[in-house]
């Protein structure tokens, strides 16, 4: 019987591409939305900028991911860069809710 480990490699190697894909994805159509979002509301220029930047912080880091992974680095090392994704996600969606959902929300 084989390792498991050349499997679960293979199988975490199929996740990333599909997640990294997705993400990039959603991104690139976000940016798009937000191009029309700015037209519609002046005001959330600043803001839809700074989501913009954070699109570019997103990329690089899953870029930084992606090098890492190719490059063999340990479980640790590479643990470090998930989490530096996962956080900067957060943080990017929870600044996109407080400052999106109040502009679209219908008025009552």
């Amino acid at each position: 019987m084989g390792s498991p480990a050349p499997a679960l490699g293979r199988q975490l190697a199929r996740h990333r591409l599909g997640f990294c894909g997705a993400l990039h994805a959603h991104h690139h159509n976000e940016d798009g939305v937000f191009d029309l979002l700015e037209r519609q509301f002046p005001e959330l220029a600043d803001s839809l900028d700074r989501m913009r930047r954070e699109h570019e912080v997103v990329a690089r880091t899953v870029d930084a991911l992606e090098t890492l992974l190719s490059s063999g680095a340990g479980p640790a090392t590479l643990r470090t860069e998930v989490d530096r994704l996962a956080t900067s996600l957060e943080e990017h969606f929870a600044y996109e809710e407080s400052q999106l959902l109040p502009a679209l929300a219908p008025e009552r």
